[in-house]
């Protein structure tokens, strides 16, 4: 198995629904090119970033089921960075652009992409930000998008912690990682230790190691296993507004599992 392979089962672990959430995501896609008169990429095809892209796996979907996109994965971990690249490599020539850089960095941002991109989406990736770089993040994607263009964000976004709603996702949640684990699907930990003895991804754990400091004995530092992050639905939703989005409404939905999509108004940013 590819390592890439295993950090789909690795994500499935955590997320019961992936795969019905990017169905989600391309679906909204699909509605935005049918219902928009034209886009601005010069050459036709689909604009989609994505904000912490990973190994690119919304990029490998995207590409199935849109062959002329064009896909910008933007992230700053070398490990994943390494894997997109590889992906990148076997598409078309053209179809992928990887970008180094961390999403609250605005650099990203360059000529060819200001206001030009059809659609900004993320996966499990935003909540890991803080909320200023959230919000930067988010100002970032607006300005990345063309007039009337969209944000998708698939992510665990829930409500009050103690609500009855909330202990059924945390059963639910816990019930699907029992399932896999059964299937022998590694966990975050599992796959972490895995790429550090892989020889090719060994010397890219300890640059990540210098990004993303691993948690110590008393469990400090930005590292950690995957799900334990849970933001608040309103919270991100208050973002988004704050970046400039409108019509911001949850698209798709498995217990708090969301994509949520927001517009960017007709005009173009200020």
């Amino acid at each position: 198995m590819s390592q890439i392979e295993s950090w789909d089962r690795q994500q499935e672990r955590y997320i019961g629904g992936r795969e019905a959430r990017f169905d989600a995501m391309f679906d909204a896609i699909s509605w935005l090119m049918a219902s928009a008169t034209s886009h601005h990429s010069a050459d036709g095809r689909p604009i989609v970033v994505d904000l912490g892209c990973g190994p690119a796996a919304i990029g490998r979907r995207l590409l199935q089921r849109f062959p002329t996109a064009t896909y910008v994965g933007v992230d700053v971990d070398p490990v994943l960075l390494h894997l997109a690249r590889e992906v990148a490599d076997d598409a078309e020539v053209g179809a992928m652009r990887i970008i180094d850089r961390d999403v609250a960095d605005p650099t990203w941002l360059s000529n060819d992409l200001a206001g030009r991109a059809d659609v900004v989406c993320s996966s499990t990736a935003l909540h890991w930000l803080p909320p200023e770089a959230l919000d930067q993040a988010l100002i970032n994607a607006r300005r990345a998008l063309r007039p009337g263009g969209i944000l998708l964000n698939a992510d665990h976004l829930g409500d009050d912690p103690a609500s009855p709603c909330m202990r059924l996702a945390d059963w639910v949640g816990d019930r699907d990682e029992a399932d896999a684990s059964a299937d022998a699907a590694p966990s975050w930990d599992e796959w972490w230790a895995a790429a550090r003895s892989d020889p090719d991804l060994a010397p890219l754990c300890v640059r990540r190691d210098r990004i993303f400091p691993p948690r110590d004995a008393n469990g400090s530092g930005r590292e950690d296993a995957a799900g334990e992050v849970r933001p608040l639905l309103a919270d991100f939703v208050a973002a988004t507004r704050r970046a400039g989005f409108v019509d911001v409404d949850t698209i798709w939905q498995r217990f708090d599992d969301r994509v949520v999509m927001a517009l960017a108004p007709d005009a173009a940013p200020a």
